[in-house]
């Protein structure tokens, strides 16, 4: 409904790293696509930003993913990490609420890769567009390197 309402915008990648496509996540939740369409990346450094503007809608008690939504109604969450909710928060730094404005490009948190690695967890970033069945969405999952400035998905 009022799609002719919707811009094209894109997203881009919350960390540096490596893409890994979705499908092969290490979690079948994601890798099965059942939360959403979208790529893991295997972290370079701890930094997650936000790959949007719009609002945090949630941050999880753990914080180990952090939920956000456009104006438009797109909604994106980034998940830190295999079984990183087992930690029950240790190795993470949230810089955002719920309920907050947000930038493409504002840091969202932090996380201790080393820590997350001693534990015997998988690191990977996951990033899916949840409501991905009411837009018409382009996933770039070409492995190789990313950075902050590189388009992951398109969407309108």
């Amino acid at each position: 409904m009022f799609n002719w309402l919707k811009k094209d915008f894109s997203i881009n990648s919350p960390v540096q790293g490596s893409l890994i496509k979705l499908r092969d996540v290490n979690d079948s939740t994601f890798s099965e696509g059942l939360i959403g369409k979208g790529i893991g990346i295997y972290p370079s450094n701890g930094k997650v930003f936000s790959p949007i503007s719009g609002e945090i809608t949630m941050v999880f008690p753990t914080k180990h993913a952090i939920g956000l939504k456009r104006k438009d109604g797109l909604e994106i969450l980034i998940h830190i990490g295999i079984d990183t909710v087992n930690l029950e928060g240790e190795g993470f730094t949230v810089h955002v609420n719920s309920g907050q404005s947000i930038e493409k490009g504002e840091k969202l948190l932090d996380f201790d890769i080393e820590f997350l690695k001693s534990n015997n967890i998988d690191p990977t970033v996951i990033i899916v567009v949840t409501n991905w069945n009411d837009y018409e969405l382009s996933v770039y999952d070409e492995i190789g390197s990313l950075s902050l400035e590189d388009v992951i998905m398109d969407a309108k």
